[in-house]
């Protein structure tokens, strides 16, 4: 193993750590963790390697229009053609490392235990749920954008509620009616739509676990719901859009007069054409290194954050 000595240990010790880590790569790559919810829902981008530092992408737009009439001697031909700007992210590390003593190694050699392998594990999880984050808000240290903090977007300005608490109508849910509700989460669906004249249409739609919650147990008593539940209303009525709750949507919109506090509500087209969660390298470990009689395997996941080719494919409501 490149940059691996054996150290201190004597062969059969490094043939026995050399063997060991190779049953804790094999086995580590299979693990999935299924709470980093939104890094395992968007779709990844895997362009580049591992040595790749930025990732460039097209995106082209039509203009022109065709002309009718004109006969077989026409001479008016209006043109059409396609304008194009480049877009480039940045690649970043993701890192952290699991240690080995020499002590452990020996002991374990000489028994013939396996290693323990929650270590390599506990690296894995700790990446990926570094990069559930960059998917969601990204990293101020590196610049990375996650899915909630795009610019472009179109965004659903929420109407307050008909109702008047204490002097003051609200943009919050927990102050509107089952019905107002209802129309925040359509208006999400229709604003994409008719922002692009019918040409996206969401397919996701997330929002906080306490904003989840109250649609689930909040009953529409009007109309021809029967009594059905705000959830389950929309979900009969917008049978291709997922409705799930993320974790941060709390917290994701910036304080704004404009509406009551930081909930955040978020559709999109969950699209690989529309936008990928950048990963050259989703998880890597490296060539073991000593220090001392300390044995340190490095690992690391490069990613440059969530890519989106089509914003307003994407539509934010914020104060929900």
């Amino acid at each position: 193993m490149a940059g691996f000595d054996g150290g201190h240990l004597d062969a059969g010790e490094s043939i026995f750590f050399t063997r060991q880590l190779e049953t804790i790569r094999a086995g580590d790559y299979n693990v999935l963790y299924p709470e980093n919810k939104l890094y395992n829902m968007l779709p990844k981008g895997s362009d580049g390697d591992e040595l790749t530092e930025d990732i460039t992408h097209r995106i082209f737009d039509r203009v022109g229009i065709a002309k009718m009439g004109g006969g077989d001697y026409a001479e008016d031909f209006p043109a059409v053609d396609i304008h194009g700007k480049e877009e480039t992210v940045h690649v970043k590390n993701c890192q952290d490392s699991y240690h080995y003593t020499n002590t452990e190694i020996k002991r374990a050699a000489k028994v013939g235990i396996a290693l323990d392998s929650r270590r390599a594990l506990t690296a894995r999880q700790m990446i990926d749920n570094q990069l559930e984050t960059v998917s969601k808000t990204g990293d101020t240290g590196t610049n990375l954008k996650g899915l909630f903090n795009q610019t472009g977007v179109t965004e659903y300005v929420v109407p307050k509620g008909a109702t008047v608490f204490t002097g003051v109508y609200y943009t919050d849910w927990t102050h509107k009616t089952a019905d107002e509700i209802l129309a925040d989460m359509n208006g999400m669906i229709s604003a994409v739509q008719e922002g692009t004249n019918g040409v996206e249409s969401p397919d996701h739609l997330v929002l906080s676990l306490g904003r989840y919650n109250l649609i689930k147990n909040k009953r529409i008593s009007t109309g021809d719901s029967d009594g059905k539940t705000v959830l389950t209303y929309f979900k009969e009525q917008n049978p291709d859009v997922m409705l799930d709750w993320i974790a941060g949507l709390d917290t994701a919109a910036v304080t704004n007069a404009a509406y009551d506090g930081n909930q955040l509500m978020v559709a999109w087209k969950n699209s690989a054409d529309k936008l990928v969660m950048d990963l050259p390298v989703p998880f890597d470990q490296m060539e073991t290194m000593r220090d001392g009689l300390v044995y340190i395997v490095p690992c690391r996941a490069r990613t440059a954050g969530v890519t989106v080719f089509y914003p307003k494919s994407i539509c934010y409501a914020k104060g929900i």
